[in-house]
């Protein structure tokens, strides 16, 4: 420490402005490597929910796995989505059938 007089010539023991006190630095560590964590936290966070979006790429293709077929006596038509299959009917204006 440095010692300082003041206008009356008595010694009086002040703190240099530019130090900082033991306590105060570990705080200021503490504080960085807390703030550290938590941005470390939500960067992993973000990431790993980036690739839970991706959908997954099926083993083997399961486009054509129905045998799908509309009866030949009713006036229909078959309709594949994603998804699903329907036989439609265009008289009753109804599927006569829906495969999912």
């Amino acid at each position: 420490m440095k010692r300082v007089t003041n206008k009356k010539g008595s010694l009086n023991n002040k703190m240099p402005q530019n130090k900082m006190p033991q306590n105060k630095m570990l705080l200021n560590k503490q504080g960085l490597l807390l703030l550290a964590g938590l941005l470390l936290t939500a960067f992993i966070f973000v990431s790993l929910a980036d690739n839970a979006s991706e959908p997954a790429e099926p083993a083997f293709d399961t486009r054509e796995l129905e045998l799908a077929k509309c009866a030949p006596n009713r006036e229909a038509q078959l309709i594949k989505h994603t998804g699903y299959t329907t036989c439609y009917n265009s008289k009753w204006l109804i599927p006569n059938w829906v495969a999912y």
